[in-house]
């Protein structure tokens, strides 16, 4: 398809495979009717009267509506495309939806007999992402008007599209919604929202951000510091971050972008971006953030790193803590490589090698 996979269409992946194979696995089944028990005798014919002749009944069935008709036509040829993995052929097969369709080619998607599960949530995917695009009011309806976990992700893979073009709208729907009472969506879908913002606008993202209640914060955290994966949007969206007026959710959110830069395999290039700020307290839980989640991924490397920075308290802290960490997760493995590095390898005086030498204590 001509759409990017994400966190939140995987998870609507799950969510729905799981949703078509208990609710439309088995079909529609058919209704019967008992014959009755004792059924009325016929009375005797009257020789004297005529028959009444009878026009026969037409039994054709009747053709269906052309609308109808290539609407389902549409639908199948894709998820045969979707079959045969022709992401682009089923693509270009959609486009010629048109938006009055959307909801009624989602419908036809839960009665596809033959094909995979995986196929029909990928087309429903498709499709809603299509309708999101569209009109992202009405595919938001659609989406709250299932059930569960998938009324959830539907929700999310909404809001992702309407990020995309428009975040001011989807936020204010969001806050029109709760306003009046609505329960049926929660905070989660601001998340993908402000992903999408960030990613095209990183300075109004954060300047709306500030304006959220405390729930909303913690809810848009995750979506704003995804896109500090994104190389292409990366820079820009620094830049902004350093700019924001130092508060919790800024201490919030470079710690948790600095945490999944280096979830990402690049925690060095974390850390060295983190030493090119000032030297304040929102520095160092950062730092400290992304040091916890390389360690976890890549003790070796990480403590390696830190061998080569400049001596200091700074670099002891770091060295013992991250020591410690990878202690509590393989005390073998940080022993030997301590051991290997020596207590004159480390550059240290010796009251801080023994403070190294005492986190690998059990």
């Amino acid at each position: 398809m001509n759409y990017v996979k994400t966190p939140f269409s995987i998870l609507l992946t799950a969510i729905l495979t799981l949703f078509f194979a208990v609710s439309c696995g088995g079909g529609k089944k058919k209704e019967t009717v008992e014959a009755p028990e004792n059924p009325p005798k016929e009375k005797p014919k009257d020789p004297s009267v005529e028959p009444e002749k009878k026009t026969p009944k037409n039994t054709d069935p009747a053709p269906p509506t052309p609308v109808g008709d290539t609407l389902k036509k549409l639908v199948s040829k894709s998820a045969d495309l979707l079959a045969k993995a022709d992401e682009v052929g089923a693509s270009k097969v959609l486009l010629e939806l048109k938006p009055t369709e959307y909801g009624a080619a989602l419908d036809m998607c839960g009665e596809l007999e033959g094909y995979e599960d995986t196929v029909v949530v990928e087309l429903t995917e498709a499709i809603l992402s299509l309708w999101a695009k569209s009109d992202p009011a009405t595919a938001t309806e659609f989406a709250l008007s299932l059930e569960g976990d998938a009324r959830v992700a539907a929700a999310m893979l909404v809001f992702e599209a309407w990020g995309s073009q428009n975040p001011k709208a989807a936020l204010e729907w969001y806050g029109n919604a709760i306003e009046s009472g609505d329960k049926s969506v929660g905070n989660d879908v601001l998340a993908p929202v402000f992903t999408k913002w960030a990613k095209h606008d990183a300075s109004s993202a954060f300047a709306a951000a500030v304006e959220l209640s405390p729930d909303r914060k913690n809810a848009v955290l995750l979506g704003m510091t995804e896109v500090v994966t994104d190389t292409g949007a990366r820079p820009s969206y620094l830049r902004e971050l350093v700019k924001m007026t130092p508060d919790a959710l800024r201490t919030q959110v470079m710690a948790k972008a600095a945490e999944r830069w280096a979830q990402a395999g690049e925690g060095q290039k974390a850390v060295e971006w983190l030493d090119t700020l000032d030297a304040d307290s929102d520095r160092v839980y950062a730092q400290d953030k992304a040091m916890n989640s390389w360690v976890a991924s890549n003790p070796e490397e990480a403590i390696s790193f830190l061998m080569y920075r400049e001596a200091g308290d700074s670099r002891t802290r770091m060295m013992r803590d991250a020591l410690e960490q990878w202690a509590r997760q393989d005390r073998p493995a940080a022993t030997k490589w301590f051991n290997g590095v020596g207590e004159g390898g480390f550059g240290m005086d010796e009251s801080d090698v023994q403070k190294l030498r005492d986190r690998l204590e059990p």
